[in-house]
């Protein structure tokens, strides 16, 4: 397998927790794939809070499951590296798997029994122990035939073995204190569907959290509660992420959420990175989003409708229009408000090549064409 030579991790870094290099996930049509994940090159430092904000189908989620060994194939995860404590875990993988162009036309091979056995050999002590995650619909998440207190004493004794049932119960009853669900007893023995949406989700974030993971992924924690409860649960993971040390990846598409809870952002747009800005920075006016998509984003009213033809054929693809081809070159090139003003070779480049991640300030960078000369 062979990663985009533009799409690097920033090298000048301390050793990351986690740095995705060039993920590439697709899915399979009846008579085509859909290229969900096309490029993208993410990282994270300790203790950090990095969120990835985008519409609805920019990849956010299925970047999360394919870190996790989620996605399910044929073909999944393709090509690209992931690595987690500053291990490979798609190493040697590419023995099992091969895209191949014949005819300008791309296909992906694999060997579905080689992958699956070598990955979930390989993510056995590292998915729901040292990564968790918590899910965007806490109820449906929970299962219904069982207690609350049965599913986070299971939690407990399979990811601490040796663990016996009594002290797993004691640790349950103390995680559902942590999560401020009290008096314990009562909740231990509720189901999922005795509790409100609020509750559901803290029990969540008790199971993600009972195994002490170093990273916790949280994909649209608050989107099915109101206001107030968002805020509680949010609260939560911060007073959370202080007391054990974690690091967050918050999945979302509230800006608002993530300019109050995040010190990184990384906004996508179609499978691809599209920027990557401290968000302290951005609050505080030192720094502005440079790429238009990200701009548009931040800025957006909530309420607006899709302003030209590309973002139509966007929101055509959430109600199930899938665009099964993807430009060869910049995604958002047919939104791109500067694509009139580029000289003749700097607009080929951008027909014909995904933009390079270029760094333009500290702690910023930015995938556009327009930066990558300055660079």
């Amino acid at each position: 397998m062979v990663s985009d030579p533009n799409l690097k991790v920033d090298t000048t870094l301390d050793q990351p927790l986690l740095s995705v290099e060039g993920l590439r996930t697709y899915f399979y049509l009846q008579n085509d794939f859909v290229r969900a994940v096309d490029g993208v090159t993410i990282w994270m430092q300790p203790g950090e809070v990095l969120a990835l904000v985008g519409e609805t189908g920019s990849g956010k989620t299925i970047t999360a499951h394919s870190v996790l060994g989620l996605v399910n194939c044929p073909p999944g995860v393709v090509d690209g590296k992931i690595m987690f404590e500053g291990k490979n875990l798609l190493e040697g993988l590419d023995r099992f798997c091969r895209i191949e162009n014949h005819a300008e036309i791309e296909t992906v091979r694999k060997d579905l029994r080689g992958w699956d056995r070598v990955h979930r050999r390989r993510l056995d002590s590292i998915r729901g122990r040292k990564i968790t995650m918590v899910f965007q619909e806490p109820v449906s998440s929970l299962d219904p035939y069982y207690t609350v207190g049965e599913q986070l004493t299971e939690t407990i004794r399979s990811t601490q073995p040796g663990e016996n049932r009594a002290n797993a119960r004691d640790s349950a009853f103390e995680w559902l204190k942590e999560l401020h669900l009290e008096p314990p007893a009562y909740y231990f023995d509720k189901y999922a569907w005795q509790l409100s949406g609020g509750e559901c989700q803290r029990v969540m974030i008790a199971m993600a959290l009972a195994p002490r993971p170093e990273l916790l992924i949280a994909d649209e924690p608050t989107t099915a509660l109101d206001a107030s409860t968002q805020a509680e649960i949010i609260r939560l993971l911060l007073e959370l992420r202080e007391k054990y040390s974690l690091s967050i990846m918050f999945i979302s598409h509230d800006i608002n959420l993530v300019l109050g809870f995040t010190q990184q952002m990384t906004v996508m747009f179609d499978g691809r990175v599209m920027e990557r800005l401290s968000v302290e920075s951005l609050k505080n006016g030192s720094c502005q989003a440079l790429h238009p998509y990200a701009r548009k984003l931040i800025s957006a009213d909530e309420n607006e409708e899709p302003s030209d033809e590309y973002d139509n054929l966007s929101f055509a693809a959430r109600r199930g229009e899938t665009r099964t081809v993807s430009p060869r070159g910049c995604k958002y090139l047919a939104s791109c408000p500067h694509l009139s003003e580029l000289d003749e070779d700097l607009s080929n480049k951008c027909k014909s090549s995904p933009p390079p991640q270029v760094r333009v300030e500290k702690d910023h960078w930015v995938s556009c064409w327009r930066f990558a000369n300055k660079a």
